[in-house]
């Protein structure tokens, strides 16, 4: 199996999804000691925009690309055959202004391209995407809560755009852990989960296959573990309880079936 990691806060230090990312790679290390495992930091090294030339060279048949078009390609192919060697996409994306940092779109605009990851039937104007039998996984932080559902629900950008690009591309396995509210104090945090009832007992957080059961619980562990360790720089015991269960449901979420 082979495991791609997108990061993409632009903050090479004190970063929520960086933090949660590096904890979800080392456990997938522990249990996958031997598969294969890159990282794509577009966060501090992001890829060129596309450009008119990049735009003309991609609509033109390959065996009819010039030099230039075919320099203007070259970095958008690196990224697409990496994509394409990945059984499993690890994503990192704080919301940034309600959507994804401008640095993720930059490396979106260069692996969504015809022919490449997606196909188009002028006929039946149908599209098909080529990206398949792949699974993702999307952890994203935002400063109060964004998700689906919620009042603030209707201003996440963020990761119903994943979900609808990665779908074009044919990844519909998707996982999205949510980590919201991490710059709110820990007495409303709290009175938060109590009144809409998104305070899971221990026994919920076993192991299972199910993505759709194991959503909440995740992200009440990795919010928890995180804003707390903000005040309490990570010494306490029982937080490391749940950032390493909280990484078993991930696991188990995006290795099942492999």
């Amino acid at each position: 199996m082979k495991m791609l990691e997108v990061q993409s806060s632009v903050r090479p230090s004190g970063s929520i999804s960086r933090q949660l990312s590096y904890e979800f790679v080392q456990a997938w290390q522990k249990y996958h000691p031997h598969n294969d495992w890159k990282i794509r930091d577009v966060g501090i090294n992001p890829p060129p925009h596309p450009t008119a030339l990049w735009t003309q060279a991609n609509y033109t048949p390959p065996e009819m690309r010039s030099p230039e078009m075919i320099t203007a390609l070259a970095d958008s192919e690196v990224l697409i055959e990496e994509l394409l060697w990945a059984d499993r996409l690890l994503l990192g994306v704080p919301m940034y202004n309600f959507s994804v940092p401008s640095t993720l779109k930059a490396y979106i605009d260069n692996i969504v391209r015809i022919n490449r990851t997606f196909t188009f039937e002028p006929t039946t104007y149908r599209f098909t995407g080529l990206a398949t039998g792949k699974k993702a996984l999307i952890i994203t932080p935002s400063a109060g809560n964004f998700v689906v559902g919620t009042q603030l629900g209707t201003m996440n950008f963020c990761d119903t755009y994943l979900r609808s690009l990665l779908n074009f591309i044919g990844i519909e396995d998707i996982t999205v852990v949510p980590i919201p509210d991490q710059f709110i104090s820990t007495p409303i945090r709290v009175a938060q989960r109590v009144r809409i009832g998104k305070y899971p007992d221990k026994s919920s957080f076993q192991p299972c296959y199910s993505p759709l059961s194991n959503a909440s619980a995740i992200t009440y562990l990795l919010g928890q573990r995180l804003h707390s360790a903000a005040a309490d720089n990570l010494n306490d015991r029982r937080r490391d309880f749940k950032l390493s269960a909280a990484m078993r449901l991930l696991y188990c979420v995006f290795s099942c079936g492999s």
